[in-house]
């Protein structure tokens, strides 16, 4: 577990099985998933 420098953000590393979004992907980071801009 560690924060980052100004301790707004929690990274976990994990030995992930499964998915973890509720769509069924690995991530729930999709680069499609909010189109910016728009």
């Amino acid at each position: 577990v560690a924060l980052d420098c100004d301790a707004d953000t929690v990274l976990v590393k994990v030995d992930q099985t499964g998915a973890a979004c509720h769509t069924g992907d690995r991530t729930c980071f999709d680069a499609d998933a909010l189109p910016l801009g728009k």
